[in-house]
């Protein structure tokens, strides 16, 4: 798989440090945001292949994330990682991994959104 550019949005900081690290020792570029806000924010200043979105997040919910970035970019890849139960669903989400994920969980997450 070519590297593709990743958006990881989390509040928690042990999750966007463990999904950074993931992805890029698999050859891809990653940055990390911690709000919804920061997440629209990166989104509009840079080109993004695939995100990464929790769904708890304050002040955002991830379904309100995703709807936003999905008004800018139609067909940008969105998955949601959640530990919520039961999963969350939305027409704007492509897949959803459940918490605590697995190295495999990304990486098939990674094949399949392209």
């Amino acid at each position: 798989m070519a590297p593709k550019s990743v958006l990881v949005v989390d509040d928690e900081p042990i999750i966007c440090q463990t999904l950074k690290m993931i992805l890029r020792f698999d050859g891809h570029r990653a940055e990390a945001v911690m709000t919804g806000q920061a997440a629209l924010d990166a989104v509009a200043s840079n080109s993004f292949d695939i995100v990464f979105l929790d769904y708890q997040m304050p002040g955002m919910t991830g379904d309100k994330v995703a709807r936003a970035i999905r008004s800018q970019s139609p067909q940008k890849p969105i998955i949601f990682i959640t530990g919520c139960v039961p999963k969350p669903s939305s027409p704007d989400i492509d897949l959803v991994i459940e918490k605590p994920f697995s190295v495999t969980a990304i990486r098939d997450a990674m094949t399949r959104a392209r």
